[in-house]
């Protein structure tokens, strides 16, 4: 069991989108994700999952994009192509922030 996924199984119980615990797992995660783990990869699909859960918060927002770009720099490498599929989202959301249509 490496950190990530440890972290992960902690944090889970407290991501409930209708509850401020959120915020707090959202926080911990974006602090304690160890981006250089071999398997960082594997938790992308759950990481893009919960970023969709609460639209209109920028500091939402740009916490996910930190997050994201930090796995991203260190994935990127062996895992480029799977990358492709989430430019889309990525794409969306910046717009989101930047408020634009």
């Amino acid at each position: 069991k490496d950190a990530n996924e440890a972290i992960m199984n902690e944090l889970r119980p407290c991501c409930c989108p209708q509850d401020m615990s959120l915020l707090r797992a959202q926080a911990f995660m974006c602090l304690l994700f160890v981006r250089e783990a071999p398997n960082t990869f594997e938790c992308v699909d759950e990481i893009f999952a919960m970023w969709s859960w609460i639209v209109s918060y920028t500091d939402w927002d740009l916490h996910w994009m930190q997050l994201v770009s930090s796995v991203c720099r260190h994935t990127y490498r062996d895992h480029h192509s799977k990358w492709d599929k989430y430019i889309p989202a990525i794409f969306s959301h910046v717009l989101h922030c930047l408020d634009l249509p």
